[in-house]
């Protein structure tokens, strides 16, 4: 049973609106933003969390030794789309060099073309 939070009256507990005075029972939902900031807040404290471990190898290692990564544990969905990310930031690069290769061999075609006309 569910207990109406205006009038104390006693409903079943699938009803959406008290049968006495008509008040929702329906609990609370937080709203989208809500959701949102508490998930922003979670990803900033395990950044500071991060933050603060990097912090200190980097205080343990900075008599000259160095840190070395010899194994990188993630799940294979975390790899696929890091690989993803990575082939689409690599076009950009890929289309610059096309250009600029095509810049170079227009004026080195252009240099020798000319001197052997």
């Amino acid at each position: 049973m569910i207990q109406c939070p205006q009038c104390k009256t006693k409903n079943p507990n699938t009803a959406l609106k008290c049968e006495s005075c008509g008040t929702s029972l329906k609990p609370a939902q937080p709203s989208k933003g809500a959701a949102m900031n508490a998930v922003v807040n979670k990803l900033f404290d395990k950044l500071d969390t991060l933050n603060e471990r990097i912090c200190a190898i980097e205080q343990n290692t900075s008599g000259g030794s160095s840190v070395s990564i010899s194994d990188i544990k993630m799940p294979f969905g975390s790899m696929v789309v890091l690989m993803v990310k990575w082939a689409i930031a690599s076009i950009p690069a890929m289309i610059i060099l096309f250009i600029i290769g095509s810049i170079v061999t227009g004026i080195f075609g252009g240099l020798f073309g000319a001197m052997f006309r």
